[in-house]
């Protein structure tokens, strides 16, 4: 077939890409409504991703990007570095932050950009087909299928997922600079894959992966000189993400922060996922061929038999198809790598190990070859490299509908029609899932920066309504819902739900906090009377929740850190490895044994009185190793004891792992108090055989 002559546009490129946005954001509104009316109080799909990802572009409009205080987001207090435990969405808040910036509300504003997501993906798509092709039919058909594509339904929740659409942009900025070389391009190319990382870092690393392909396979073919200034924007692009990644980097490493191999696993594609749709669409939401997280990957009757059309009239390459006069070799080479990274990013949903009908066959899965690269090992869902597939299938539309154009004569009007009636059909909703707002406070919360803890918080559904209902009230909180959490994040709040006193106190050992308690959970008063436990000012009360005052403990001074250290000898009726205390290396230790109830006695002779600030117990890799029960006495003459401490640890212990889980510096106040000797005695039990350990001992004076 030879390439067949396009009529003479009746608009301009302006015109033409502002009536495409126009209707398809149109068709967004359909597809969504009736979230279009209610775009100040729904929350799209649920309140769980959602909420967290309005708290997140709530932060990137409040905050100066990539400042310490910016990477020290409002949450998981009193942890540090809390953003980089999910996306920044930096990307998206090109967006979202002005809308906030010029009045609208949090939720207007993730509303607006979940929404503009459609369009956007639909124009920048049509743009590259319309670039690959030459018509704009078949650009409008695909910027139709890839703006409502049956996968997006399965992610209602994933923003990020949504707004994929920098990577048609890249693809469409690569190829115009093939065709014609202008510097604009490649900024758009740059600008294009920096804020495509920026939104999706599962995406930035499937994508390098395609645009590394890309240029092996159309790049070349533009010449040496080109293919140099693609790479180097591309380095430029690159260059653009490094303080945000490796930020990012340092920060889990910190906290020694990674992915299971079973949760990979677990959130990859069955071999049969293709078949299975998800059940909001309104057609199709009775396929299921197998029930698996993660799995929905159904691209649509209408496009599976549109592709199979194009492919009987012209072949699998779709290579005559392309009408530009003069169209460049790598326009001519687009439907083989369309082709090719269709089926490569399909396989690598299936994860590192293939499961067919949900069994497990003797077969690696080709993502496992991706586990090599650097940052593959850190992906917890590969199946969502689908929505590739579906962008690289939604080109292939564009292809096979223009070879169908010119066979189809005065009938192309209508069967586009058809066919865009399929399309939104096969992707159709059953109905908008919309949630309703959580009940804000209903407290005077403003104009402190205490953080907040709410309680009860059972799930990590409600731990993020925490995080939603203090943008109102501009407070950090103790709660926290992300991607990844902070290694305390668990036993806190396992302890918390326990309602252990020890982890009040750790916390106070931080600063003063507000407690919020909710009513409504909190129908059988347990979680006011172990707030009652601790004799809390009850600050005000509303109909719905409580605050009170949870004071800073004595430890919270960071003074007590500061000061002269003391020489001393130490003595015990365990003897060895006395020499450990004081011996500089935290990994070295001093035990007298497992903690059996029995009496374990540690005393230090300063050699003369000083007046003493704190006792410093260092545990270093011995984490676990806390006295279980411990009474701190000091002496004068020793022979006259005063007691300083007397308690469980467990608190300043959990407190310490926060502070520097390195080190694990257990702090005791001794109020000032003037002493030569210091007693240590544990007198707890722990049925695990757990010892007491003592990494470094420290005695911190208050005197010069």
């Amino acid at each position: 077939m030879t390439p067949h002559t396009i009529p003479r546009p009746w608009l301009g490129p302006t015109a033409w890409s502002a009536l495409l946005c126009a209707v398809y954001m149109a068709l967004a509104i359909g597809y969504t409504w009736p979230l279009a009316g209610r775009l100040s109080e729904a929350i799209p799909s649920d309140l769980g991703d959602p909420v967290l990802n309005t708290w997140i572009l709530w932060w990137n409009a409040r905050q100066l990007p990539l400042t310490e205080a910016y990477w020290n987001a409002p949450a998981f207090y009193p942890a540090t570095g809390a953003l980089a435990f999910s996306e920044t969405l930096l990307g998206l808040s090109v967006i979202s932050s002005p809308l906030q910036w010029l009045g609208a509300g949090p939720q207007l504003a993730y509303n607006l950009t979940f929404l503009v997501s459609f369009p956007l993906c639909g124009l920048c798509t049509a743009w590259l087909v319309r670039e690959l092709t030459g018509r704009r039919d078949a650009a409008f058909l695909s910027g139709l299928v890839f703006a409502f594509h049956p996968y997006r339904a399965a992610h209602l929740p994933h923003i990020q997922v949504l707004s994929t659409y920098t990577m048609p942009l890249v693809l469409f900025a690569l190829h115009r600079h093939v065709r014609e070389p202008r510097k604009r391009w490649l900024a758009l190319f740059a600008l294009g894959f920096a804020m495509l990382g920026l939104t999706n870092g599962y995406y930035l690393l499937y994508f390098t992966l395609c645009i590394g392909v890309w240029l092996s396979w159309c790049g070349v073919t533009a010449g040496w000189r080109r293919l140099l200034a693609m790479c180097v924007a591309w380095a430029a692009g690159f260059a653009a993400l490094a303080p945000v990644v490796l930020r990012y980097l340092a920060i889990h490493r910190s906290y020694g922060l990674g992915r299971d191999a079973s949760e990979t696993i677990a959130t990859s594609a069955d071999l049969c996922g293709i078949l299975c749709a998800s059940p909001r669409l309104r057609i199709w939401g009775n396929l299921h061929l197998i029930e698996r997280f993660e799995n929905e990957l159904f691209p649509g009757l209408t496009l599976v038999a549109l592709i199979l059309a194009g492919c009987i009239v012209a072949g699998l390459r779709f290579r005559s198809v392309v009408a530009i006069p003069n169209a460049t070799t790598a326009a001519h080479r687009a439907p083989g790598y369309c082709w090719l990274m269709a089926i490569a990013c399909w396989s690598f949903t299936l994860g590192p190990v293939v499961h067919a009908l949900g069994d497990e066959l003797p077969v690696p899965g080709p993502f496992r070859l991706l586990q090599e690269l650097p940052g593959f090992a850190g992906v917890r869902a590969p199946s969502r490299s689908a929505a590739l597939m579906m962008l690289y299938l939604s080109v292939l539309g564009g292809f096979a509908f223009a070879a169908l154009a010119s066979k189809l004569g005065s009938w192309r009007i209508p069967v586009l029609a058809l066919l865009g009636t399929g399309v939104l059909a096969d992707a159709w909703l059953r109905e908008m899932p919309l949630a309703r707002q959580p009940d804000a406070w209903g407290l005077q919360m403003r104009g402190e920066r205490v953080p907040v803890l709410e309680l009860p918080s059972r799930d990590p559904v409600a731990q993020g309504l925490t995080m939603y209902r203090s943008m109102a009230a501009d407070r950090p909180v103790v709660n926290g819902h992300s991607g990844y959490y902070p290694p305390h994040h668990f036993e806190l709040w396992h302890r918390l739900r326990q309602h252990d006193p020890e982890m009040l106190d750790a916390l106070a050992s931080f600063g003063p906090i507000d407690i919020v308690v909710a009513k409504a959970r909190d129908q059988d008063g347990a979680v006011t009377r172990y707030v009652a436990t601790r004799n809390l000012e009850s600050i005000e009360s509303s109909a719905t929740h409580a605050r009170y005052r949870l004071p800073a403990s004595a430890s919270a001074d960071p003074r007590l850190r500061d000061g002269p250290r003391c020489s001393f000898t130490a003595t015990s009726e365990h003897a060895a490895d006395l020499a450990k205390l004081s011996d500089g290396d935290p990994t070295t230790r001093w035990t007298p044994g497992p903690q059996d109830g029995k009496a374990q006695q540690l005393v230090l002779d300063l050699g003369q009185e000083r007046r003493l600030r704190s006792v410093l117990m260092v545990l270093g890799p011995y984490r676990s190793d806390h006295p279980r029960h411990l009474r701190i006495e000091v002496s004068r003459d020793g022979r006259n004891w005063e007691q300083a401490f007397h308690g469980p640890t467990g608190g300043e212990c959990f407190a310490a792992r926060i502070r520097e889980p390195r080190r694990v510096p257990l702090c005791f106040a001794l109020g000032g108090r003037t002493a030569r000797w210091i007693r240590l005695r544990n007198t707890g039990r722990n049925a695990g055989g757990i010892y007491w350990s003592i990494g470094e001992l420290e005695v911190v004076a208050s005197d010069p």
